[in-house]
């Protein structure tokens, strides 16, 4: 049987319907995308005290080598176990360089520091293992390694001792073992307790659950590893170190031999993985935002680097697997008609990128139920170029749903939508795009989502009407015959380029990478050599990569930011090294800011939602503001309740009509209510949004876990509207208030309070709550601050 989720979905209402209307085939282009950013530092010497820690290795991050021995070898072996399976990969040069590198000899400190006998261990060297060795999903991967995880125990319980205060060197409050100096004293104590066999026990199982879990069912040595479960060697950890170099070493071979046996295609990006549009013309910005802010740049120097960054992606494919690239998967989805020449001087036939960009250009909704998937389903041509466009809802199901459901109900799930969806396309050949990261989502499966990918695969090397293909052979077949005069300019993310240049940061950033390629151009012109020109570009080239943006602003952030960070100020420093000219001051001082810790965050542009009570996609509530109700805990009015049992967080924005609220249950009351069956928050309650300006206004929500609606109350407790059904509750709470019903306008400020009331005595009124008790307020003291967007507003930047 199906799990609630599935039967509650949309497409299992028509699964029969679908299937009795296949006659035709649907083609399935699977596009894994596999990038790393660069890592290792340039080959210059330290300029500043704060990156002596690099001693022992080059490589300042571990995750191409953790990546490698899990997902990149590992989804190309488990790709290999079907041979009736046609798929593409994509392959980040920056990524493939670095493993390079790492057979080369090159290290990363954490392995370097695994390759140390355990009695060689400074405190500092066990400090640096205690703080990068737990960086992993702490259910799917810590918990399954019983050793590993007891260690995990000894150190959160030393870090929930340790005051979190902020340090000289970190933006992050309690940012894993480090603290303030009065700290020292208890980090030393966990140091001085843990044993020799702790750390090397520690070295060994961190390394241990990264391996993909094809590869500890086929190697022996590895499985006798994994059986031993503690107490481990110095030999041990020889053997350890020596497999993952061993397994990245297998990581080209194994594509290209993919490759020449017709089962994979692989395609490339440009070569650090930057955002290629805002090299060939930042204006191409403003299409989206027309009101950013740009920064001062040299665009015609840049335009120069899109080409480099093009050219070397397409020769250093060739060099390792022998034939032209022929598709490129652009760095983040991101496209724009400047681009399009650049990639067909070079040779490129095709590229890919986000529906969202197919729908901006047609000037049509992406709506799947309204026609737009007979757009979707077909490639287009674009200046001699061909391109696709991934569905948007599939790839993201498989990135951020499935690792909640049942494999099978996950594939029987996937199977249905597919099919109900080209069910309704009147082409005869419809291709269906599935393109997404290819080593992000699985640590969030139970067994690294192995069991829904062989079930995957299995159920479509059987299937007549589904017919999995190389993006190349499906053109060659099917050319296009849809023709686009140009191509909206964004990214797969809210398709726009905001994440890279919409905040004073990314600004930042980008006028001291520009600075420091004009040093580049005053040295040439000094007639400095070539070859000393040629490296100093390297690490321009390096800075140009999208990750360091991506940390840059308030949209991301993780305990690795200052690391992130520093990286691209060292990479922009090592240019002015290699060129021998002294190194501004300012790039010694961080660019990401350590932000006060704030009651809540703001929202920064628009949402669009998909008003389905589920997490469906990671980047559909990223612009909105966020209250974490751990940071106030509520005040409990009813102490019959664990507040803590209710609401995690909440979520708020607004869309172009509607100001849009989230509400999560906390693990605890999902967990508990899903035994029940009686949904994800607790039975008994219901919600209240008290609006205290510009209007005073309360929407109640009632019956949360059955048939959820609203009603809008005016300052008197009289009925504004009634019996509103944009809300949906499943996974989490999604209610979507109409502004023109709540009487707010434009450039008003809007102060709310999310409440939650206890059903008492059977009071059955759906728009009175003066007879039920308040159990929790959030947030307790100050209500939520936030203002409508105006109306000449409309796009990603009215608050950036």
């Amino acid at each position: 049987m199906p799990s609630g989720d599935a039967l509650n979905s949309p497409a299992h209402s028509v699964v029969c319907r679908a299937d009795n209307l296949m006659n035709k085939k649907i083609y399935l282009a699977f596009l894994w995308h596999h990038h790393q950013p660069y890592y290792r530092l340039p080959g210059v010497g330290a300029a500043k005290a704060e990156f002596a820690r690099a001693v022992s290795g080059e490589f300042q991050m571990p995750w191409v080598r953790l990546h490698g021995i899990k997902d990149y070898y590992g989804m190309a072996a488990l790709i290999e176990q079907f041979p009736k399976i046609k798929s593409n990969i994509n392959l980040v040069p920056s990524l493939l360089k670095q493993i390079g590198e790492y057979l080369a000899g090159d290290t990363d400190l954490l392995l370097s520091l695994s390759r140390k006998p355990a009695t060689d261990l400074s405190p500092e060297d066990k400090q640096y293992i205690l703080e990068n060795a737990f960086l992993a999903h702490p259910q799917n991967m810590i918990g399954v390694c019983s050793r590993y995880k007891e260690l995990y125990a000894i150190y959160q319980l030393a870090r929930q001792k340790i005051v979190a205060e902020p340090t000289q060197n970190s933006g992050h409050p309690g940012n894993l073992l480090t603290g303030s100096p009065q700290n020292g004293q208890a980090v030393k104590k966990l140091i001085k307790n843990l044993t020799n066999q702790d750390f090397t026990d520690l070295l060994v199982c961190s390394s241990l659950v990264w391996f993909h879990p094809l590869i500890i069912e086929r190697d022996k040595e590895l499985q006798a590893l994994k059986q031993k479960g503690r107490n481990y060697t110095e030999d041990d950890k020889k053997l350890m170190a020596q497999k993952q170099m061993h397994y990245l070493a297998e990581i080209i071979p194994l594509h290209k031999k993919l490759q020449d046996s017709g089962q994979i295609e692989i395609t490339t990006t440009p070569f650090y993985h930057p955002i290629l549009p805002l090299l060939c013309n930042m204006n191409s910005t403003l299409q989206a935002m027309p009101n950013a802010m740009l920064p001062v740049v040299d665009q015609k120097a840049l335009f120069e680097d899109a080409r480099w960054q093009v050219a070397e992606a397409m020769k250093f494919y060739k060099e390792h697997f022998g034939i032209e690239a022929k598709g490129i998967w652009p760095a983040e989805g991101s496209v724009a008609p400047s681009m399009v020449p650049l990639l067909v001087e070079q040779g490129v036939n095709y590229f890919a990128t986000d529906e969202e960009i197919l729908a901006q250009t047609l000037g049509k909704s992406s709506d799947h139920f309204s026609g737009f998937l007979n757009d979707l389903y077909q490639p287009y041509r674009t200046r001699n170029l061909a391109v696709i466009f991934r569905d948007q809802n599939l790839s993201n199901l498989i990135g951020f749903q499935y690792q909640r459901w049942k494999p099978q109900d996950a594939v029987d799930h996937l199977i249905n939508e597919i099919k109900s969806g080209a069910s309704r396309v009147p082409q005869e050949a419809p291709l269906v795009s599935i393109i997404l990261d290819g080593e992000n989502p699985w640590e969030y499966y139970p067994d690294n989502g192995i069991e829904f990918l062989r079930l995957l695969y299995a159920r479509l090397s059987n299937d007549s009407d589904i017919e999995t293909v190389r993006i190349s052979d499906y053109l060659r077949e099917h050319p296009p015959t849809r023709e686009l005069d140009t191509i909206y300019a964004g990214s797969w993310i809210n398709h726009n380029f905001s994440i890279w240049v919409g905040h004073n940061e990314d600004r930042q950033a980008w006028e001291y990478l520009a600075k420091t390629r004009e040093v580049v151009k005053e040295q040439i012109a000094k007639g400095v050599e070539p070859s000393v020109i040629s490296r100093a570009m390297e690490s321009i080239y390096i800075a140009e990569g999208s990750d360091w943006f991506w940390w840059f602003g308030h949209e991301h952030s993780s305990a690795l930011d200052d690391q992130f960070d520093l990286l691209f100020r060292k990479h922009l420093m090592s240019v002015y090294q290699i060129l021998g000219v002294n190194v501004p001051e300012y790039l010694h001082h961080q660019i990401k800011e350590r932000r006060q810790k704030e009651l809540h965050t703001l929202p920064w542009g628009l949402l669009d939602i998909k008003l389905d009570g589920k997490r469906s996609d990671y980047f559909e509530w990223l612009a909105a503001g966020q209250f974490d109700t751990a940071s106030e805990g509520g005040a409990a009015m009813d102490r019959s309740f664990d507040t803590g049992r209710i609401i995690s967080r909440i979520f708020f924005g607004f869309d172009k009509n509607n100001l849009c609220l989230r509400i999560d249950p906390s693990a605890n009351s999902a967990g508990k209510q899903k035994a029940k069956s009686s949904g994800v928050f607790p039975d008994g309650i219901y919600f209240v949004l008290n609006f205290l300006k510009p209007l005073k206004r309360k929407v109640i929500i009632r019956d949360v876990s059955a048939n959820p609606r609203f009603n809008i109350l005016d300052e008197n407790n009289r009925v504004v509207k009634e019996a509103l059904e944009t809300v949906a509750i499943s996974e989490i709470a999604e209610i979507l208030c109409p502004l023109d019903v709540l009487g707010f306008k434009p450039g008003e400020s809007v102060e709310l309070f999310v409440e939650v009331y206890s059903v008492l005595g059977g009071n059955e009124r759906p728009c009175d709550c003066s007879l039920d008790r308040l159990i929790v307020r959030h947030p307790d003291s100050l209500p939520i601050k936030l203002a409508v967007p105006s109306e000449d507003l409309a796009h990603i930047d009215w608050i950036a």
